[in-house]
């Protein structure tokens, strides 16, 4: 199982502006959806998507998204906030 759970409770401005990379481009609608939610939302996905969606609202680079580490078993939480972004792993099983 393959859970992100993003819970944005301020969105930064510069996010919805920002440019959005390359690998998103067929996750775009999804990202632009995610971003209009107001209450918390859950992913469940592949590993790939969930790297893809995890370094976009993460803003990591392109070039470190094949080596994100999506564990099995694992909810990952992501607040946004004004102050940037926070994350909080939650094992399952161990």
């Amino acid at each position: 199982m393959f859970v992100l759970f993003i819970r944005l409770k301020f969105i930064n401005a510069s996010i919805s502006t920002r440019y959005r990379y390359v690998y998103a481009f067929r996750l775009e609608p999804v990202i632009i959806e995610l971003e209009r939610q107001r209450a918390p939302v859950v992913v469940i996905s592949h590993q790939a998507v969930l790297r893809a969606l995890y370094a976009y609202f993460a803003d990591r680079p392109l070039k470190e998204v094949p080596h994100i580490e999506v564990p099995l078993h694992t909810i990952i939480e992501i607040q946004m906030g004004v102050t940037g972004v926070q994350e909080k792993r939650y094992k399952l099983m161990d």
